[in-house]
């Protein structure tokens, strides 16, 4: 999967379910994607935050060569929006600094920032998947043949991929690398205590600040 900002559930509901996860961070860029933004629960509604990032004139780079403007404001504006969200809900005081450390390491690189998030998260939710950089396996190919080039450089011989590669994917060329595909079912079932209405497609921020610890049993 490509790094994403601040990952809606349904990704660490993924990474949970192997027991090894590739983050795609040398694939093309995509603008205004879930790799610069997600969605946080502001009242009722949702709310994306967006990081501003250098695209003019380089439609090629990589996700891994993805530049962070150097105006700090937009944490500013993350973290108040993020506070002015949460600060009400139960593990909010618990959680925030964590990723309020994070967001002032002033990153360069959106990719690097969105991987250390996810590490965060994925280290307060105790799941034990290992992390893998498809740039550092060195290998070639694009969409499909890539993926499994990156499989065979490992030894995998099943692929949990996630149901939107349907359209690319060409699944007659696992069968004939032996390779198990399973295309993974996102269940988010709601988590809210009271009668508040639950909002679907959220950033996993949403989940740990209303559930804290317990948040493992929703993913």
């Amino acid at each position: 999967m490509q790094p994403t900002y601040l990952p809606w559930i349904g990704y660490f509901q993924l990474i949970n379910a192997a027991d090894v996860f590739i983050f795609l961070d040398d694939v093309q860029f995509d603008k205004r994607s879930w790799q610069q933004r997600n969605v946080i629960n502001f009242k009722g509604l949702k709310k994306y935050l967006t990081v501003p990032v250098k695209t003019k004139g380089k439609y090629d780079q990589k996700i891994n060569e993805t530049l962070i403007y150097d105006d700090q404001n937009w944490i500013k504006k993350h973290l108040g929006m993020i506070k002015n969200s949460y600060s009400n809900t139960k593990y909010f005081d618990k959680f925030f600094p964590y990723i309020e450390e994070i967001l002032k390491k002033n990153y360069l690189n959106i990719c690097d920032l969105n991987i250390d998030l996810i590490k965060l998260f994925t280290n307060y939710l105790k799941l034990d998947t290992k992390f893998y950089l498809s740039s550092e396996l060195n290998v070639s190919g694009s969409k499909d043949v890539k993926l499994i080039n990156l499989l065979k450089k490992l030894n995998i011989n099943h692929y949990i991929s996630p149901p939107g590669s349907k359209s690319y994917i060409d699944q007659k060329k696992f069968v004939q690398e032996n390779i198990k595909l399973e295309f993974f079912l996102y269940k988010i079932n709601n988590y809210y205590n009271n009668n508040q209405e639950f909002v679907e497609g959220l950033s996993i921020i949403d989940l740990i600040f209303n559930k804290g610890e317990d948040s493992i049993n929703f993913i």
